[in-house]
């Protein structure tokens, strides 16, 4: 039988470098969250967006759900997603990630049994915000936000974590484009097609 996962979509950000809803951002007259969402929603069973603005996202075919802490940046954005979440394992992507490959994500998922977390590993760093968690993770994650600690890999220690490396990874992506985020215009315009 095939394992509920469902997906969650980090649409939150101060924008402080661009704008605040980068995910809204459009690519070839589509917003970039909403091709995230064509390509999630063949794999999982359920789509989520955590965002304190859900105004910007009501037209969306997915839940909304806020943080459940403020201010505490993408961990808590993924502490929020797994805290509301049905599902043992999920999926958590940032809105800003416009190339989602779906042979990529379909083979990270198979790696999820066994493991708390499958993370990519793009060169010499970890792509916490393209990888897979599960419900495990939240006491050590609960931990680091009261610490203030927001470093996502602070807490992959003190979890069993699959890391995707590159030889595997090229398999599906070879130029590693599942990992470009839009951080500034520059970005945007580089993706712009």
């Amino acid at each position: 039988m095939k394992q509920r996962i469902t997906a969650a979509i980090l649409a939150g950000g101060k924008g402080t470098r661009l704008i605040a809803h980068k995910g809204l951002l459009e690519i070839e007259g589509k917003a970039i969250i909403k091709r995230q969402l064509e390509i999630l929603r063949p794999i999982f069973d359920k789509i989520i967006i955590v965002t304190n603005s859900p105004q910007a996202y009501q037209d969306l075919d997915a839940a909304l759900v806020s943080d459940i802490i403020l201010g505490k940046g993408p961990l808590g954005g993924i502490y929020s997603a797994l805290k509301q979440s049905d599902t043992l394992y999920n999926f958590i992507v940032a809105s800003d990630m416009p190339c989602l490959n779906s042979l990529l994500i379909r083979y990270m998922s198979s790696k999820i049994s066994g493991y708390d977390a499958v993370v990519p590993e793009s060169g010499s760093r970890l792509e916490p915000l393209h990888a897979f968690y599960a419900k495990a993770c939240l006491s050590v994650i609960e931990n680091q936000l009261k610490n203030d600690n927001l470093k996502i890999i602070d807490f992959f220690p003190q979890v069993r974590v699959k890391k995707i490396g590159k030889e595997e990874l090229s398999q599906f992506d070879p130029k590693q484009l599942s990992f470009v985020n839009i951080n500034t215009l520059k970005d945007y315009e580089k993706v712009k097609w």
